[in-house]
């Protein structure tokens, strides 16, 4: 199991986004917290920027990609969660 370490701009949106959000994050980070990402295939819909160092990923919070959470795994294997935003917002912000 990965541990799971919050920046406070991800811990203000999560707060201040309405309960089906908050759930739906809170499943989509149980499942990261117990998959590999380095270790091939997974149910999680990712997304890896290749363009930023060190590597930020994208990970989907629904189906629809309405809403993703951006993170970065941190040298000690745990990951790192930045940000929750919007598809639109996310693509801007990466």
């Amino acid at each position: 199991m990965h541990k799971l370490s919050f920046l406070p701009q991800f811990l203000k949106r999560y707060d201040r986004s309405s309960p089906d959000i908050q759930r739906a994050v809170k499943k989509v980070l149980t499942k990261l917290q117990n998959t590999d990402i380095g270790q091939g295939r997974t149910s999680l819909r990712l997304h890896r920027l290749t363009d930023v160092r060190p590597p930020l990923f994208k990970l989907d919070v629904f189906s629809n990609h309405s809403w993703q959470i951006v993170f970065r795994v941190r040298d000690d294997g745990g990951y790192e969660i930045v940000h929750l935003l919007t598809h639109k917002e996310a693509d801007r912000y990466c």
